[in-house]
């Protein structure tokens, strides 16, 4: 999204040749089509994490202050009065301050205690690049459509290049196991989309699948441990904040190293500016992704929610302004309230249909 790619670029990192822009979200649900363009004219950019991966890999091992060993497995965490000690698969590593940036199933914050269970219903998610036919174009918007028991995702990465994604149930989950690929293409095909982006397209990428992807902490900094990306917790993929966040907190979480690592020790006070910033930024970010996977998840009510959002456009944009880091979230009171009028509008309508104007 347009606000982690700035913390991108604050890097140094180039993303000229990277991806592909894309400039705003479109919904699709009941028979409704949302638009939302991102305010002042920003830009999002759809990438392969192998390449963005490469990019940041290539940056850290050019710093001149940062060795990268890779390969290396992390078994066991020890935490004691002067300091923290890594158990890897390559020996004991004696340090001040462990930065947990591990991933979804994060294994610093199994290892140091932050893990909470999630007992909420769990949901999955598949991928699969695909080279559209020839004659087909990528599209300059990010495409999510609402169906029953899962949500497809189309990202443009590339020439004539998208990323087909696939968020759902278990149940739809179930049918992946054993057969990825031929089990993703037709949950796929379930869609009208999904079935017109696969016909004539020839894979990119072998599908792969992971979750849970609802993963919760009971803190993100605890005596010398920052969680950082998705072992800080993740919500769910379903709009796309999860990089912004990884990228946005993990330049807080540089920042409050900075000021906590002192000769001989850490100050452990000032490792809590990390939690309340990500603190504010997961609200900023993830309160509305709550509320659009409830709505999305139930097809009745997603029909309905993207109605209203078509039929106001402000309002929508609204939401990304705030979802991209252009507005606060307290701005959002007169946009709620004017779609929470259209939805009630049309649960009282006679056909339950939506009348857009």
């Amino acid at each position: 999204m347009p606000h982690g790619l700035a913390a991108l670029q604050r890097l140094g990192i180039d993303t000229s040749d990277l991806g592909r822009p894309f400039l705003g979200i479109a919904y699709h649900a009941g028979g409704h089509t949302a638009v939302g363009h991102f305010p002042r004219g920003l830009t999002g950019l759809g990438v392969r994490r192998m390449g963005l991966d490469e990019r940041l890999r290539h940056a850290a091992r050019s710093h001149p202050r940062i060795t990268l060993v890779e390969g290396t497995r992390v078994t066991q965490l020890h935490r004691d009065r002067e300091g923290v000690t890594l158990r890897t698969s390559r020996g004991d590593v004696r340090t001040h301050l462990v930065v947990g940036a591990d991933g979804l199933h994060s294994t610093v914050r199994r290892l140091s205690g932050l893990a909470l269970p999630d007992r909420r219903a769990k949901r999955y998610g598949a991928r699969l690049h695909v080279q559209l036919a020839s004659g087909r174009s990528e599209p300059d918007h990010v495409h999510v459509y609402a169906g029953s028991g899962s949500e497809l995702y189309v990202t443009p990465v590339g020439p004539g290049q998208v990323n087909l994604a696939l968020l759902c149930e278990p149940q739809v989950a179930k049918q992946l196991k054993g057969d990825a690929e031929g089990g993703l293409r037709r949950a796929l095909g379930a869609f009208d989309a999904g079935r017109q982006l696969l016909d004539g397209a020839e894979p990119l990428s072998e599908a792969a699948v992971c979750g849970p992807l609802r993963q919760r902490v009971r803190r993100v900094v605890d005596d010398r441990v920052l969680l950082v990306g998705d072992a800080a917790g993740f919500v769910d993929a379903v709009t796309g904040e999860g990089m912004s966040l990884s990228l946005l907190s993990a330049e807080a979480a540089a920042q409050a190293a900075v000021a906590a690592l002192q000769p001989g020790g850490v100050d452990a006070r000032k490792l809590e500016a990390y939690g309340v910033r990500r603190a504010r930024l997961a609200r900023d970010l993830c309160t509305l992704t709550e509320v659009v996977v409830a709505g999305l998840r139930r097809p009745a009510l997603a029909g309905r929610v993207v109605g209203a959002l078509a039929a106001e456009p402000a309002a929508f944009e609204r939401f990304l302004a705030v979802q991209v880091g252009q507005a606060p979230i307290t701005s959002l009171g007169g946009p709620l309230a004017t779609v929470a009028r259209r939805l009630i509008w049309s649960a009282l309508s006679p056909n339950g249909q939506l009348a857009v104007r």
